[in-house]
């Protein structure tokens, strides 16, 4: 045993970090009038009115989704018109939409303009094709769209140019008030969609750059089965979906902002979390959290978020009550987890820490990282004295992982937590209070 003293000797670093969990409220006000983008990390919030737009374009690279605002009391329908057909396109028309499409609820990039395409055919966007000779994305589909202010207008998002900009015509019905925009994605570097009006004829941009949010506050449309017969049916939904989008960096495609991933049990308590099960689907939060008895929101007292925000900081969210459209507030506790900044002195490879940290011995847990090629890996809570206190081969997992250690009787002192793979050891010291 003087010989594992002598390693800890050597591994022992200085640490110490502050774990709070706090009572959080974000609000979309009374009537849901705003939507809000948060910032998990920093307790900021972005408003604006969920009212003031009808439809959005993505102005990421490689992105053609064009999303219809869900808050619009009015259905969005397939269209019937081919692009060619743009000066018929008239008021009789109105009677000819029967299908109503919605934004998806998995990614961004599901538009309901999007909704039509063949999932086939790599190539279609919808209202549009891609042409890969020319490199442009060429609409062909006309739209008839009644606005959130009541306005019917037609549109034709005509081409998706160079991945740059998009080339956009509307009018009313009768072919009056016509307007033809462009909208280039370099003028919103940082932004995931810019917003048109069409009624007021205004291009807006009210959402904070795509680095500074991870989760959106915001109504959307979800299937779930009707309660008369079973089909699956869309229906109005609020609820939060997180900031993760599909990047492209030197040419390489991969998911890039906010995961999570949702674990019901009632040991709520508990930090540990499967961190391979980290989702990229917007919806993970969801809205499912909560249910409508009738009169009010329940929300369930046995489910938690486990949300990785943009800068890989790890937060633990509960759902404590919703206000519905009375107020729109959602309140929760939020816990921010450790952050590993204890890093092996042999090869960097490796990372531990425990917390809190002091601690009473009844609440441990430890963080981890095994980087790659771990093997056998073991983990030790150790005693001044030398004495092994707690013992338990680790998950050989690659990435962040959480483990809540049992209760533990300790006396007050000092005790170090070791991990030993493949030869190697790392170690961190912890004071029982």
């Amino acid at each position: 045993m003087k010989k594992n003293l002598t390693v800890l000797t050597i591994l022992i670093f200085s640490f110490s970090c502050v774990i709070a969990q706090v009572r959080d409220t974000v609000s979309m006000g009374a009537g849901y009038v705003n939507t809000v983008w948060y910032d998990i990390e920093n307790d900021v919030e972005t408003k604006a009115s969920a009212t003031s737009w009808d439809i959005a374009l993505a102005v990421r690279p490689l992105d053609a989704a064009i999303q219809f605002n869900p808050n619009n009391p009015f259905t969005f329908n397939q269209s019937i018109n081919s692009i060619i057909n743009w000066a018929s396109v008239g008021a009789a028309d109105t009677a000819k939409l029967t299908k109503p499409l919605y934004n998806g609820f998995l990614s961004w990039s599901d538009g309901a303009f999007n909704a039509t395409k063949n999932l086939s055919d790599p190539f279609d966007y919808g209202w549009a094709n891609y042409n890969q000779a020319t490199k442009n994305v060429t609409g062909d589909s006309v739209f008839i769209i009644k606005t959130i202010k009541g306005d019917w207008k037609k549109i034709a998002i005509t081409s998706l140019k160079f991945d740059t900009t998009y080339f956009i015509r509307y009018a009313n019905l009768d072919g009056t008030n016509e307007k033809n925009l462009e909208i280039k994605k370099t003028d919103y570097p940082k932004k995931n969609f810019v917003y048109l009006s069409l009624s007021d004829d205004k291009i807006s941009n009210p959402e904070p750059d795509n680095d500074k949010w991870d989760i959106l506050f915001t109504k959307y449309h979800g299937i779930a089965p009707n309660p008369s017969n079973g089909v699956l049916t869309p229906y109005t939904l609020i609820g939060a979906f997180q900031n993760n989008v599909l990047v492209n960096e030197r040419g390489v495609f991969k998911f890039k902002g906010a995961t999570a991933v949702k674990v019901t049990r009632k040991e709520i308590e508990k930090d540990d979390f499967d961190q391979t099960k980290l989702s990229n689907n917007i919806n993970t939060i969801g809205s499912e959290w909560k249910t409508f008895t009738g009169t009010s929101f329940v929300t369930s007292d046995s489910t938690t978020f486990f949300v990785k925000n943009r800068n890989a900081k790890f937060f633990k969210l509960n759902f404590k009550s919703f206000g519905g459209a009375a107020n729109g507030n959602f309140i929760f506790d939020k816990k921010a987890l450790l952050t590993l900044s204890v890093k092996d002195v042999i090869n960097g490879t490796a990372s531990l820490a425990i917390y809190p940290n002091p601690s009473n011995g009844s609440d441990l847990t430890l963080v981890y990282d095994l980087g790659k090629n771990a093997q056998k890996v073991d983990f030790q809570l150790v005693s001044l004295s030398g004495q092994v206190v707690y013992a338990q081969k680790l998950q050989i997992t690659e990435g962040v992982q959480y483990l809540t250690l049992p209760s533990l009787n300790l006396t007050s002192g000092l005790y170090f937590a070791v991990m030993r793979w493949n030869g190697q050891s790392v170690a961190q010291k912890v004071i029982i209070k």
